[in-house]
Parts: structure tokens; sequence; C-alpha cells
């Protein structure tokens, strides 16, 4: 058994209970993986079934045929923010598990989509010898390639080492091997089903030449989705891996490639991917906000139970103690932040004046001490603000004794040591 599925993390608190992932900053495609085997680890012998989420929005749920069932789940992401969160989400059918999450960067030029997000639906190694996975260290990027053959195949190798393409690099492990049709007229034809008659794809075929041509022979074929011509006398070249792949969505359950009038050779092929669409349509907290309350929950040790993933989304698991504005073209802001009687102790943080759109700040009932920072004159929209029952000291600052006056700010700060 694989290192992972060793050791098991449950979550038996919490309706969501989630993992910050931040991946470097730089143009870079992330691929996230995580996988799944209940094992019976609690002893209880229930498979549980559980969601899966990505950012606010569901990514696949968590089911599982049995005990020895292993699932993974993987999905190819350009992130909006700094932050990813990948979440598991108790669904009422037993405790929420995880083996392993795992987090590697892909070239911004591979992979190129109208989407943000695809999840993987199959990759294959086609006409492998070993009949083993193929991964990192053979694939720098840790692609997960699956041996894959039919009996109407017929695999074809080299020893040779087989020169990968700059943005996808595939592993020469991968690239060394294909297959042909077992019937030199026949075509090459492949399909799969899918649950979902809506579902969009993308689909990235690797080629490369195994066999050396004699007397400038060509390898040359059509490739057709669905029985409609989509790339025209398509030619290998020698141990150089390359990829055609779909530009844009397709609703395909079917590739075939045959070869043309001209060609001496069958139709080959090395490997394949397919992703399905997948989208996120849920907007994220803004960045400048995130930041400003990870530092604050950071610094506080704040340790409300539900103050993770992100903080406005989805809406039914805003963190508690604060409030967002909604709508639906623009990212949720923090309106609201309420710690009081949280145990927090220290200063007032400035990272609170980075959250420009509050309007109530509740502070009251903690040990809190220091001086009444201006920073909180600046936030343009604050309306409330409660300092009761503290320890600090000092003076109010004078422009929030002006908007009080003005009945522009209701400021609240009895029971604090002097003022």
């Amino acid at each position: 058994m694989e290192k992972p599925f060793l050791t098991v993390r449950s979550f038996p608190k919490g309706i969501q209970n989630c993992y910050i992932l931040k991946p470097d900053r730089g143009n870079f495609k992330l691929l996230i993986r995580a996988s799944f085997m209940y094992g019976d680890y609690d002893g209880l012998n229930k498979v549980p079934r559980f969601d899966l989420l990505l950012g606010a929005d569901v990514w696949d749920s968590v089911e599982l045929a049995d005990a020895s069932t292993i699932v993974t789940k993987e999905i190819l992401h350009v992130p909006r923010t700094n932050y990813v969160y990948v979440c598991l989400l108790n669904t009422g059918v037993g405790t929420p598990f995880i083996f392993s999450l795992e987090l590697r960067h892909l070239k911004n030029s591979s992979y190129k989509t109208q989407s943000r997000s695809m999840q993987l639906y199959l990759r294959w190694d086609l006409g492998s010898k070993s009949n083993k996975p193929i991964r990192y260290k053979d694939d720098i990027y840790d692609r997960i390639w699956s041996p894959y053959t039919m009996s109407d195949w017929k695999t074809i190798s080299t020893s040779l080492q087989v020169n990968p393409d700059i943005n996808y690099q595939q592993p020469s492990a991968v690239m060394s091997t294909a297959v042909i049709p077992a019937v030199d007229n026949n075509s090459l034809t492949f399909s799969w089903e899918t649950s979902n008659s809506t579902s969009q794809y993308y689909v990235y075929m690797h080629f490369s030449e195994l066999q050396q041509q004699i007397n400038n022979q060509t390898r040359q074929m059509h490739i057709y989705p669905n029985e409609k011509l989509w790339y025209n006398r398509f030619r290998f070249l020698y141990l150089v891996a390359y990829v055609l792949y779909s530009t844009g969505p397709m609703s395909i359950l079917e590739f075939s490639m045959k070869k043309t009038e001209e060609s001496p050779l069958p139709p080959m092929l090395n490997a394949i991917e397919i992703y399905q669409v997948k989208e996120f349509p849920q907007f994220l907290t803004n960045q400048q906000d995130v930041d400003a309350i990870m530092n604050i929950k950071t610094h506080y040790g704040v340790k409300i139970s539900n103050w993770q993933g992100d903080p406005c989304a989805p809406k039914v698991h805003l963190w508690q103690g604060l409030n967002c504005s909604y709508d639906d073209y623009n990212t949720p802001w923090i309106i609201s932040l309420n710690l009081s009687s949280s145990g927090i102790s220290g200063e007032i943080l400035p990272y609170i004046s980075s959250l420009t759109t509050i309007e109530s700040i509740d502070l009251s009932n903690n040990s809190l001490s220091g001086p009444v920072p201006d920073f909180l004159s600046q936030l343009a929209y604050l309306k409330v603000l409660n300092l009761a029952g503290n320890k600090l000291k000092g003076s109010v600052p004078s422009e929030l004794n002006e908007k009080r006056e003005n009945s522009l700010l209701t400021l609240r700060f009895a029971l604090n040591s002097k003022f």
C-alpha cells in the first residue's frame, strides 16, 4: 500500500473543515489531488459519504463502494485569489476523512482551455508493458498515468528516449509505448460513457513516432470525434512528443483515428488525457479582506470553530461574527466584525484598517490594551465601534469623537481602564 494510505485524518466536529493551500505566486496552473480510502479506520464498518469543496463550490462527492476502495479526485485549477480552499463538507452520512492532499504547479502554457477548472476524467498510458501507473520521478509534474489497452489493439514500443513537448513534459516512459489497431486497415477507436449528457470535455492526445521509417514512409491519419472530421492528415514526428488538443469544450463520446489513403502505416496513439469542464461560479471574498481577516485570526489566535475556508462564501458557511456584502456581479466584502468575548488580547491590530468597507466593529469584553488607534478614524464606512470592557488606555482620537458628536458613529468604550 502507498504511504499516504497508512494514516488518515478525520473530522468528527463541525460541518465544514478546510485546508488552505497557498501556492507560489506566478504564472502557474495548479494540479490539486485528494485521495480517500475508508479502510474501516474507525471500526464502525460504515462507509461514509461526504462532499469535497474547492473554494465556495462543490468540487465533487466522495462516494466509496466499500472499505477498501480508493477514490482519487484530481483537478487542474487556475485560482482567482492567493488562497485555495479545499474543504470537506459533512452531509450527514458519516464522518468526512482524507488520506492525502497534493498540490503541483504546471506551466500556464500547458492545458490551454476556456475554463479556469477541469476535473480529470481519465489519463491513459497506452501500450504500457509494466501494467503499473507512472508518476514522479518519471513525470516531473507527478501526473499519474494509468496503463490501458484493449483486445483489438496491438502494442509497439521503443527503447530509445522520446523528447517531450516543452509545455507538457510527458515522461519518456509513457511516450515510448503506443497502440495501433490489431488489424492494419482498421481504425483506432476509443469511447467513454458519461452519466450527464450535458458534460463538456477537453481532450489532449499525445503522439510520437516510435518506428524509424524507411524509403520516406510517413505515418499519417485523420481524426474523427463522433464521426466528424476534426484533424486532417496528422503527421508523426520520430521520437518527438506532440500534443493535439481541443481548443474548446466538446460533447464527445467517441474518437476514431484512420490512416490516410497514402499512408502505409496504421494510426497510432501513445497517451491520452480527458478532462471534464468544472465551473466554480460563486465569488470568493475580496482578496484584501481575506488577507486582513487571516492576519487577525492568526495574530489574535481566534479559535472560532467555523473560521475555516473562505470568510464570506458560501453564504451558508459565513464565518461566525462576520457579515458580508453580496451581489451577483462582485466579490463579497466584509462589512461587520464581531469578536466580542472572544478572549483576545494585545493592541488593536492595524490589519483592521484594511477592511475598508467595514461598517461595524465589536471588540468588547476582551483584554485589549494600549491606545485606541488613529487608523480607526480612516474607516470611511464605519458606523458602530464597540470597545467596551477592555484595558485600553489614553484618549479617543479626536476624529472618532467628532464623528460621534455628528451622529455619524456609535462609539462605546465604557469599563476601559482610562480615557
